[in-house]
């Protein structure tokens, strides 16, 4: 999640980027000599393109059908209230059909985890790769905010999840429904799609590399809207490198823990920004 404040002169966002740049270089210089970003090989995993069309249906069908059967209950209840619940049971519902699904292709545990560690450590390498991902992100959405607001006067914009966490603070059911979407229901639910069903079965055609470059892509895309405007281009391109770093650490510790770890200090992290008034 990202939103954009701009108003203050090109020379301090400059000097802002520059610092975080440097910020970003050093970290991950240090990263790269220690070793980190080496890719081990992985089994290919059985699952095919039928089965990730299906888990993308699944996904998809929900998102637009759920709101509409639910779309009677609006008259009952407040729209802020109706939109929160509404997505909580639309987040209940795919992630039960998928795991429903799931469990009848062969070999599916493969795309959950094909390493020797545990659990407990994938998930907290997954965490421990926010700070070496952060100031990358960080980097590519300040840069490109700026550019929206020198070249094409783009004021202040916000991503879908922002404005839903912000609907639903005032109230704190709603606000305890809104974190489990982003905190929990969010990572887990597209980790899966992503990671470990497209980027799984990219692995097997064009190799660990390109497929984490290509399901970086799908993802970035994935978060288009049209209620963004031009902030699109901001939030595509820094959803694509948060992505590819996602995708890394799901080749590098074979498990989808560790991205499932990883996109949730992400969402956690900006949500503690909004909460304590700091976007």
């Amino acid at each position: 999640m990202n939103t954009t404040s701009s108003g203050e002169p090109l020379v301090d966002d400059v000097q802002g980027i520059l610092l975080l740049g440097l910020l970003a270089l050093l970290v991950n210089a240090l990263a790269y000599y220690m070793g980190f970003f080496r890719l081990p090989l992985r089994k290919n995993s059985p699952i095919l393109f039928s089965q990730v069309a299906i888990v993308f249906a699944i996904y998809l069908s929900c998102s637009y059908v759920i709101p509409m059967v639910l779309s009677p209950l609006q008259r009952l209840m407040p729209i802020t209230a109706f939109f929160g619940w509404s997505q909580l049971i639309k987040s209940g519902v795919i992630a039960a059909l998928l795991y429903f699904f799931l469990k009848t292709v062969p070999g599916i545990r493969a795309i959950w985890k094909d390493s020797d560690s545990s659990i407990a450590k994938d998930f907290g390498m997954g965490v421990m790769t926010w700070f070496v991902s952060f100031p990358i992100v960080a980097v590519l959405g300040q840069l490109f905010d700026m550019l929206l607001n020198y070249f094409w006067k783009v004021g202040t914009y916000e991503q879908n999840a922002v404005q839903f966490l912000k609907l639903m603070a005032p109230t704190p059911i709603l606000l305890v429904i809104a974190l489990i979407s982003i905190l929990i229901a969010a990572p887990i639910i597209e980790e899966i799609l992503f990671r470990g069903c497209l980027q799984s079965w990219l692995r097997r055609h064009l190799g660990s590399k390109a497929a984490i470059l290509l399901t970086a892509l799908c993802f970035a895309l994935f978060h288009f809207a049209t209620s963004q405007s031009y902030g699109n281009l901001s939030i595509i391109v820094t959803l694509f490198g948060f992505s590819c770093f996602l995708g890394f650490i799901y080749e590098k510790q074979g498990s989808l823990y560790a991205s499932i770890g990883l996109h949730m200090a992400f969402n956690t992290a900006s949500v503690l920004r909004i909460v304590l008034g700091l976007e």
